[in-house]
C-alpha cells in the first residue's frame, strides 16, 4: 500500500466536530503539521461524495447537501491516511 492508515483514536490527530452534525463540520488538523491535505467524503457504501484539497490546518465544511446518515471522512497527507466517521442528522 502507498499509505499507512492511522485508525485508532489515540493515534488520530484529526478533530472533526460537532459529531453528530446537521449543517457544518469543523475540521482541525493542526496537530499534523501538514502543508496540504486532501479530504474525501465517502458514504457508508464507500462511494465518493466529494473531494476537497486544503492548504490551511482548519476549515469549516458545509455538509447541508448530504442526506441523513453515516459518512467517512478520509484525510490524506504526506503518505498517511486518517479516517473519521461523521453522523449527519437533518
Amino acid at each position: 500500500w502507498k499509505y499507512k492508515l492511522e485508525h485508532t483514536e489515540t493515534e488520530n490527530p484529526i478533530i472533526i466536530y460537532p459529531n453528530p452534525t446537521t449543517e457544518v463540520v469543523n475540521i482541525d488538523f493542526s496537530r499534523l503539521n501538514a502543508t496540504a491535505v486532501k479530504i474525501t467524503v465517502l458514504d457508508i457504501a464507500g462511494r465518493v461524495i466529494l473531494t476537497q484539497s486544503l492548504q490551511t490546518n482548519f476549515t469549516q465544511m458545509d455538509i447541508s447537501v448530504l442526506r441523513h446518515g453515516v459518512y467517512l471522512f478520509l484525510l490524506e497527507t504526506e503518505g498517511k491516511m486518517y479516517l473519521k466517521k461523521v453522523v449527519v442528522n437533518h
